[in-house]
């Protein structure tokens, strides 16, 4: 657990699906295909082995969340990291809280034995890529997808 400026970050928990639920659908939006706490605790319960979700609270109430994948790779004994998700409330924007995510991440990340740490964001966010930026992000690849058919 981290905290700065009445920011606390932490691991969540499965019992933390309640307070990660409005924040999910905020940042998910339609591809959140469950939308209650019992099916958010066992979203986090799965991937619990290859995901860590971090919730950030601002004097005790949800603020936002990441979630930080670590994976094995077989080019280096190293593991991948990589920042799948971070999201913020509108409303605690610009007072740190990315930054506490950010800081957090990558601190789990590093314990892991994580050189270093990846993450992607739309081309579109210019907000986004300005924040990773200044966390001396650079941009270094293209990031392309395709739909999968027969998968839904």
């Amino acid at each position: 657990m981290s905290r700065a400026d009445g920011i606390t970050v932490r691991m969540a928990a499965p019992a933390d699906a309640p307070l990660l639920l409005p924040m999910f659908e905020a940042f998910y939006g339609r591809f959140l295909d469950v939308h209650d706490p019992d099916g958010i605790r066992a979203r986090l319960v799965a991937a619990a082995p290859v995901d860590t979700v971090l919730v950030a609270l601002v004097d005790g109430h949800p603020a936002g969340f990441a979630s930080l994948r670590v994976l094995p790779q077989i080019e280096t004994p190293h593991p991948h990291a990589e920042l799948s998700d971070i999201y913020v409330n509108t409303g605690d924007r610009r007072r740190g809280v990315g930054r506490a995510l950010m800081a957090h991440a990558e601190r789990l990340a590093r314990e892991r034995g994580c050189p270093r740490m990846q993450l992607t964001t739309g081309l579109d966010n210019d907000g986004a890529r300005a924040f990773y930026r200044t966390l001396g992000y650079a941009e270094f690849g293209f990031t392309l997808h395709r739909e999968l058919e027969g998968t839904r």
